[in-house]
């Protein structure tokens, strides 16, 4: 994955609207590293991440990533006791 094109699609993107701006990182950045693709997105102006699953999300903020992030692929029976920590999963 090449990070200068992330950084630039993301300034890219983020100045065409107003609009909150979430990079989605599932599955580990599709094997390029999730967790550096999303500092580079949040670099150059996005403001929340994306994750399929809990333990991605989970993954990114123990990484020490501190902007909102979305776990979208969830059971109704998920454990969501560990999101307590800031995941968008857990106050949605």
């Amino acid at each position: 994955m090449d990070l200068a094109a992330v950084a630039a699609n993301t300034r890219r993107l983020r100045a065409r609207t107003t609009a909150t701006c979430m990079a989605v990182v599932k599955a580990d950045g599709f094997g390029h590293g999730a967790v550096e693709i999303a500092r580079t997105a949040l670099a150059h102006g996005a403001e929340e991440l994306g994750a399929a699953t809990l333990t991605e999300a989970l993954a990114l903020r123990g990484a020490g990533l501190t902007a909102p992030v979305l776990s979208r692929l969830n059971s109704p029976y998920e454990d969501f006791a560990p999101t307590d920590h800031g995941c968008a999963a857990h106050r949605r």
